[in-house]
């Protein structure tokens, strides 16, 4: 019980930061290049709100924790794969190819966490693990991109 309540925790206060990261990513590209993501903001903002709603209370966590994990984990994938345009531009294509696939196949994670929930409860730690493992691996492909490389004159 003890260490449930504390993964809640501890995904709360990583919801808030990865949403904190989406929208000032949102508002440093719109400020760079004029173009806006919808779905970079949204994501941020559902992400912020997931991790508060956990931090204030861990015990609704235990209640949505089939579920919070899978939406969050969705919504960043997606936000991603919308993006995929704006990312091929200034990270090149083989970066964005790799973040490309890395979001899809996090995407399918979120999706069978949500509509199995026998194999989700069965396999949550492994499931949990992949997906966080995805989103780890697409941010330092990003980091290692030629995003903010003066080549580009792309400023992030």
């Amino acid at each position: 019980q003890i260490a449930v309540t504390g993964f809640i925790i501890l995904y709360g206060v990583t919801a808030i930061a990865s949403g904190i990261v989406e929208i000032f990513l949102y508002y440093k590209i719109r400020k760079y290049t004029g173009l806006e993501s919808k779905a970079s903001l949204t994501a941020g903002i559902i992400s912020i709100l997931a991790g508060v709603i956990l931090l204030l209370n861990p015990v609704i966590g235990q209640w949505i924790l089939n579920i919070a994990i899978p939406i969050w984990l969705i919504a960043h994938c997606i936000s991603r794969i919308v993006d995929y345009g704006f990312m091929k531009r200034i990270m090149g294509r083989a970066f964005s190819i790799i973040i490309l696939c890395l979001n899809i196949i996090g995407l399918v994670f979120g999706v069978l966490m949500i509509f199995n929930s026998a194999l989700f409860t069965m396999s949550f730690a492994t499931l949990v693990a992949i997906g966080v493992i995805t989103l780890g691996i697409s941010n330092i492909v990003e980091a290692f991109s030629n995003i903010g490389s003066s080549d580009d004159n792309w400023v992030m």
